[in-house]
């Protein structure tokens, strides 16, 4: 169960502290001795994830800026232009999150151990004992499993004395983590020159000019955080002592740690009631513990570029329907990135950081480019324009050599009101500095690990799978077989959830992305009638790319490789498993980046607009429709690992990839005030949709979600999500350079889909974040503007 600090001992025996619950068999057990009808203990007050009070909605911000530009012809036929621009930016953002928890485990001799009964704490086994033998806790517990817990009972879980034991505890300490303080500067520079070069003029070979500029931009970031120290905590609570002795060192060979971890080393008691009043926004008992323990956490980067160009434009030779247009430029860039973090920082010092050694690398890049356009027809029946755009790019990266690429555009206009287009091309893009040179951040992030028995699926009593209540799916089953873990028999204490080591950084061996996308599509305007305007336009896309550079993380890869369809998963190979007595746990995930072989998409988008005026007691009326409209055909990936595993994949109707979108906007402008209404779709998203009513009726203990009886009696993943629609009315007012908006969105309180909180997609509250979905209710707003200076 779960020990809560009251300051009381009316909970059998551990000293200032009560037991919540017991978690027996897939249940949460609670016990109610007083007979009030409530849990004696009320988790609630002492659930630290539940106080966010203390952070800000919108960070503290502050931004300053300074721009000039200016410019100067000279005298001549050339009209020699040189011309400048400055910019400096700086901003500043101070923000406070919640507090974080800080969740040591101590050692079994700490002399505040509640467990140490040779200290302060009491045999925490003969503690448990004397609450499984309380009257209550044996009657609830018979009444639910009918079986006795206490001593001599038919399920005895009582142990007798067990001696001093280590102990996990959670507290929270004021101004541990919480408080974000970042300064941002950018600098930019441009010098350079514009000109006309008419002495190049010769027949159908004029109107050319050209530019010269050179420019240089640079952006600083610096970033501290203050916080606990996890080497000082350790020390300070006896962590590197064999006899748990405070700022003892006993356990570790000598000169291990530095000078400044020991120096001025201070006991600190963890069970200090200070630490663990209501409000969970704990202090140390005395102000040295947090003198000793705190440290900041500090961060300076900065990136910068150079970049000098040149181009000319003008007119090639003549066709019948018009000049060809051409244009040729050359560009010269070199970005560089210096990113240095403090020992606090590279080393991860702090409680619950990664160790982020930063960056540090540049390269250079050549570019040249030449683009023609040419009019082939123009004027003519059925041909009343008909236009080629050709162009093309060479690209030398000082680590991956040239590489070209191009792109072709065509225009048709059989008559005035309707525009057929198409395009092809291909692009390329090198990896970035920091895809190159991130230098090998490590640390420890909680992942859910889905070959873990689910505790419901074990009897209590005898520990024997119970099949019938195991509800992962097959393939995950089948899948942690085939990478040497037997899910039937891997009950990891209950902790299918636990925290494990990870690693990024950049990666020199990369391949660029490359990519060759297709469009093509219509606008069409009616030309029949000047009463209205109505205009339609659709265009369908279809973009691959090659070798695209990713930044796996670790639930995305762990759950890749064990939910594969395909059985075959190439992320698997960047999982680390070790034995343990309780079977081989993940212990290690390489997050680094890495080249994912091929990225497809391809869709349509359909538009509309509508535009007329309508008179209503006289006075005129401006309504204007627009409809926007997306269907996607195909979002895939293919993933072939260094071992030939290949790992192939679609997504079109899942979590962020509905088939399906649509947005209306109808807006009525009338004298000096403009209605607005706007609509959002998002259609169904499930790979095998069945949607079912409302969820209700769901099981005690941390089950997955229940859609409740008479659609289904078990409990099963929800992971799909039915159509969703949204509206929102709005009403504006401008006169006299003042602007008035109010508006009310979500007007029908649309709720979003609920979901299990272990179905693929990022979620709080079983809502899914980030795909659009309204997660506030209905919501309104009023803003005022006035514009100085005129209109």
């Amino acid at each position: 169960g779960t020990l809560y600090y009251t300051g009381e001992q009316a909970n059998q025996g551990w000293p200032g502290f009560e037991e919540s619950h017991l978690f027996l068999g897939g249940r949460v057990i609670w016990f109610d001795r007083d007979g009030d009808g409530l849990n004696d203990v009320d988790f609630k007050p002492h659930w630290a994830n539940g106080k966010q009070e203390y952070r800000t909605l919108f960070s503290e911000f502050d931004q300053r800026s300074v721009m000039s530009y200016g410019q100067y012809t000279l005298e001549g036929d050339m009209n020699i232009t040189p011309f400048f621009e400055t910019l400096y930016v700086k901003r500043t953002i101070f923000s406070e999150q919640a507090i974080p928890q800080l969740f040591p485990r101590v050692h079994p001799l700490y002399p505040f151990n509640p467990c140490n009964p040779y200290g302060h704490g009491v045999d925490c086994g003969l503690a448990r004992d004397a609450f499984l033998n309380d009257p209550v806790v044996v009657s609830t517990i018979e009444s639910i499993f009918g079986c006795t817990v206490n001593t001599g009972g038919t399920c005895d879980l009582t142990s007798g004395p067990i001696g001093p034991q280590p102990v996990g505890i959670v507290v929270r300490v004021d101004g541990d983590r919480h408080h974000t303080n970042v300064s941002l500067s950018q600098m930019r520079w441009v010098a350079g020159a514009s000109m006309d070069m008419p002495f190049l003029d010769n027949g159908g070979f004029n109107n050319w000019s050209a530019e010269l500029s050179l420019a240089y931009s640079s952006s600083t970031g610096i970033s501290f955080t203050d916080g606990i120290r996890e080497d000082r905590l350790n020390l300070a609570t006896g962590a590197y002592s064999n006899w748990g002795i405070p700022c003892s060192a006993d356990a570790l060979p000598p000169n291990v740690l530095s000078r400044d971890v020991v120096a001025g080393c201070v006991p600190v008691n963890l069970f200090a009631p200070s630490l663990w009043d209501s409000s969970l926004r704990g202090e140390f008992a005395t102000p040295e513990e947090r003198d000793y323990l705190f440290d900041r956490r500090h961060f300076d980067t900065r990136v910068s570029q150079k970049l000098l160009s040149v181009f000319a434009s003008g007119n090639v030779f003549n066709m019948p329907a018009g000049s060809v247009i051409g244009g040729v430029g050359l560009e010269h860039r070199t970005d560089t990135i210096d990113s240095h973090p403090n020992a606090i920082a590279g080393q991860g010092l702090l409680f619950g950081f990664f160790s982020d050694v930063g960056a540090v690398g540049s390269k250079n890049t050549k570019e040249a480019y030449v683009e023609l356009e040419f009019p082939l027809l123009g004027n003519m029946p059925l041909a009343k324009q008909l236009t080629l755009n050709l162009s093309g790019r060479s690209t030398n990266d000082e680590f991956y050599g040239s590489h070209p690429t191009y792109s072709a555009k065509l225009g048709y206009r059989p008559i005035s009101s309707l525009l057929i287009r198409a395009t092809h091309g291909t692009s390329y893009r090198s990896p970035n500095l920091r895809n190159l040179f991130l230098l090998e951040q490590t640390g420890f992030l909680n992942v859910f690990d889905p070959c873990v028995t689910p505790i419901d699926a074990i009897d209590t009593v005898t520990g024997e799978y119970i099949a019938a209540n195991d509800r992962r799916e097959a393939i995950v089953l089948s899948n942690c077989e085939a990478n040497g873990v037997d899910p039937r028999a891997f009950p990891n204490n209950g902790f299918s959830v636990y925290n494990i080591e990870v690693a990024s950084g950049g990666d020199l061996g990369l391949e660029p992305e490359t990519s060759d996308s297709l469009s093509a599509g219509f606008a069409f305007e009616q030309p029949w009638t000047t009463a209205f305007t109505l205009t339609v336009g659709s265009s369908y896309y279809e973009i691959d790319v090659s070798n695209t550079i990713i930044e796996p993380g670790p639930g995305f890869i762990v759950g890749d490789c064990y939910s594969s369809p395909t059985g075959n998963s190439p992320f698997c190979e960047r999982i680390t498993r070790t034995p343990g007595p309780t079977g081989p746990a993940i212990t290690f995930v390489d997050l680094a980046f890495i080249n994912r072989d091929n990225d497809t998409v391809n869709g349509i988008d359909i538009n509309l607009n509508f535009q007329d005026t309508l008179t209503v007691f006289d006075r005129p009326i401006e309504v204007n429709l627009d409809w926007i409209s997306h269907r996607l055909l195909e979002r895939s990936t293919l993933f072939v690992s260094r071992l030939g595993a290949v790992d192939e994949q679609e997504f079109q109707n899942e979590w962020g990839f509905t088939e399906w979108r649509h947005t209306a906007t109808l807006s009525l402008e009338f004298s000096d005030f403009t209605f607005t209404y706007r609509t959002r779709y998002i259609g169904p998203m499930a790979p095998d949709p069945v949607f079912e009513e409302d969820f209700d009726n769901a099981i005690d203990g941390f089950s997955d979600t229940c859609v409740g009886p008479p659609n289904d009696v078990l409990c099963k993943d929800v992971d799909f999500a039915d159509s969703y629609l949204n509206h929102t009315l709005g009403l504006s007012y401008e006169k006299y350079n003042w602007e008035i908006v109010t508006a009310i969105q979500n007007i029908t309180d649309e709720p979003p889909p609920s979901v299990d909180p272990t179905a693929p997609v990022v979620s709080r509250n079983n809502i899914p974040l980030g795909l659009g979905y309204d997660l506030l209710g209905p919501t309104a707003f009023i803003s005022a503007g006035y514009r100085f200076g005129g209109q």
